[in-house]
C-alpha cells in the first residue's frame, strides 16, 4: 500500500492529494463543526503519527494558507466520517526573554588587569583589548578599562583607540583575560570606588534597556520588554538574574527604577 493510500484508508479522510513540491502529501480529515480546532489537529497529529506519518506543525494555524496542486489521482470521499476528537490541552508555553542581558563585570575586569603586566608583548595586549572589547560589546567602558590598564605600560603610545575599532565580535572572549590573570595570581575582586560605580551604572543601564518593575494588583513585579512592548510579567523574586542584580550590586537603586502600571 502506497503512503498515500494509507491516508486514503482512514474512515475520516475527505480528501488527499500530491503537494505541490511533489515530494509531500496534503489532506484533510473531516471533523465537527463545533470541534475544537488544536484539539483536533492535535488528535489528527497523533493518529498520523502512529502510522508513520509526520505533520507539518504549521498547520495548527487555521489562518495558514493553503496552496493546491494539480493531481489527476486526487482522492475525495464525500462521505468521510467525522473524526472522534479528544479534548487536548496544549502544552504550555513558558515565556522567556530571548536571552536576559549578561552582567558585564567591569569592577571585575578592572581588578583582574591588575595582574597582568601593561608592558606585554605585543600579541598578549591585543588579546586582552579584544577579550574586553567582546565583554563590553566594544562599548566606551570597554575601551577606557584597555586605555587606562595600557597607560600603565613602558610601550604605551596611545593606540588603544585605533586598535578597539578593529575588533570583530566573538573573536575571544573575557574568559582569556581571567585565565591569563589566574595564572598571574589573580584571585580576588577587589576594584576602587570609581570602577564600581562606573559597573553599576554601565549594567544598570542596560537591565532598564530591558526590564522595567511595574505594580500589578498592588503586587511588584519584573517585566521583561522587547522594544516599547511589555512582553510578560514575573513576580519580584531576589533569584531572578535581574532582580538580583539590582539587589546584590546596588540595593538602593531598585527602589527608583521606573514604575509602570499596566491596565
Amino acid at each position: 500500500m502506497s503512503r498515500k493510500a494509507e491516508i486514503e484508508s482512514l474512515d475520516s479522510c475527505a480528501f488527499v492529494f500530491i503537494s505541490p513540491s511533489g515530494d509531500g502529501l496534503k489532506g484533510a480529515l473531516r471533523i465537527s463543526e463545533t470541534a475544537d480546532y488544536i484539539s483536533a489537529f492535535l488528535t489528527m497529529q497523533k493518529t498520523l503519527k502512529g502510522i508513520g506519518f509526520e505533520v507539518d506543525a504549521a498547520c495548527k494555524d487555521i489562518r495558514r494558507a493553503c496552496f493546491l496542486s494539480s493531481d489527476p489521482d486526487i482522492y475525495i470521499n464525500l462521505d468521510a466520517r467525522e473524526m472522534p476528537v479528544t479534548t487536548i490541552a496544549p502544552a504550555k508555553k513558558v515565556l522567556q526573554p530571548s536571552r536576559a542581558p549578561d552582567i558585564v563585570p567591569i569592577a571585575r575586569i578592572y581588578a583582574a588587569l591588575q595582574f597582568l603586566d601593561p608592558s606585554c608583548q605585543y600579541d598578549e595586549w591585543v588579546k586582552i583589548g579584544m577579550a574586553i572589547h567582546h565583554a563590553t560589546n566594544g562599548e566606551a567602558v570597554g575601551l577606557k578599562l584597555w586605555d587606562d590598564w595600557s597607560s600603565k605600560g613602558k610601550t604605551y603610545e596611545a593606540a588603544c583607540e585605533e586598535k578597539w575599532f578593529s575588533f570583530n565580535a566573538g573573536a575571544l572572549t573575557i574568559g582569556t583575560l581571567f585565565k591569563l590573570a589566574r595564572d598571574a595570581g589573580f584571585n580576588c575582586e577587589d576594584a576602587p570606588e570609581e570602577w564600581i560605580a562606573i559597573d553599576r551604572k554601565f549594567n544598570l543601564a542596560r537591565f532598564n534597556d530591558t526590564y522595567r518593575m511595574i505594580n500589578i494588583d498592588g503586587k511588584p513585579m519584573v517585566v521583561w520588554k522587547k522594544g516599547h512592548t511589555p512582553m510578560y510579567a514575573l513576580p519580584l523574586n531576589v533569584n531572578q538574574p535581574v532582580v538580583f542584580y539590582w539587589f546584590k550590586y546596588c540595593p538602593q537603586m531598585y527602589r527608583f527604577l521606573p514604575i509602570h502600571f499596566l491596565s
